[in-house]
């Protein structure tokens, strides 16, 4: 298969949602091979099993519904489920003072869980590049 036809076949949401899974999955790799212990963070207080199960579980299920659309919602609400729990645990860490710096760290997961949420929600839209806005273009 080419390269062509498989992009055709997944389209941009298939592409964006393949990196994300293999983001994930070297997150959850980088996580277990090397536990870093934030104690002021709430989601630290979670088994490690579960943190590493929630990045890999997350990026296996996107690469999955790359292929089968069937998944395809459900993979982007897992895709959330992790950067969600880090998000609210800086948050906390930042409004309590318990952890200090991680004002930066919420910023980081807020971009992160916004570009997810941006791309589940408008990748399939007909853009500039599909030629349809240049035929409107000459139209007129």
């Amino acid at each position: 298969m080419s390269p062509r036809r498989v992009f055709r076949r997944i389209g941009n949401r298939g592409i964006v949602l393949s990196l994300l899974g293999f983001m994930w999955i070297l997150t959850a790799v980088g996580v277990a091979i090397q536990p870093i212990d934030r104690p002021g963070l709430p989601d630290e207080a979670l088994p490690l099993w579960l943190r590493v199960g929630m990045w890999a579980v997350a990026g296996v299920v996107a690469l999955v519904a790359t292929w089968w659309k069937r998944w395809d919602d459900l993979a982007w609400g897992l895709l959330i489920l992790p950067l969600s729990t880090r998000l609210l645990s800086y948050i906390y860490g930042w409004i309590s003072g318990s952890f200090p710096g991680s004002w930066r760290g919420a910023f980081v997961y807020a971009a992160m869980a916004l570009l997810v949420n941006r791309c589940a929600a408008g990748l399939d839209r007909p853009g500039p590049w599909d030629g349809r806005e240049r035929r409107w273009i000459q139209r007129q």
